[in-house]
């Protein structure tokens, strides 16, 4: 795959972003990793959105350099693994707010049902 302007990606995120080549390879094996470890993603750049905003600049960049995209939560869900592209995370949006009036909550795209809980419960409320 052609040199990517990796510093571009990071300047319009505030997310980090590694790619397959870079010396942090812990931080970039462990924001790929995700909980099913059947699938070996091995992605030319990772997003760790930690805003909806990373997000839309990541599908953005995508766009702009041709690359196919993928996005992982928790990463349970078994699907194909990713070569090459453009992996976003969103394991970082973990936010959760609860209206107990109405009873409804508004969960990020990257919350476990612990935070689910953890937010929900002390309203007397639950998934």
């Amino acid at each position: 795959m052609a040199c990517l302007p990796t510093k571009d990606l990071a300047g319009r995120t505030s997310g980090r972003v590694w790619t397959a080549d870079l010396s942090d390879r812990a931080g970039y094996d462990g924001e790929r990793s995700g909980f099913n470890l059947a699938l070996d993603h091995r992605p030319a750049l990772v997003l760790a959105a930690t805003t909806a905003a990373d997000m839309v600049e990541g599908v953005r960049f995508a766009g702009e350099h041709a690359l196919p995209v993928d996005i992982q939560a928790t990463g349970h869900g078994a699907h194909q693994a990713m070569d090459e592209g453009l992996l976003i995370t969103t394991r970082h949006l973990t936010g959760v707010q609860v209206d107990p009036q109405r009873r409804v909550a508004r969960i990020s795209a990257g919350a476990t049902a612990a935070d689910v809980l953890a937010a929900t419960t002390p309203h007397g409320l639950a998934a």
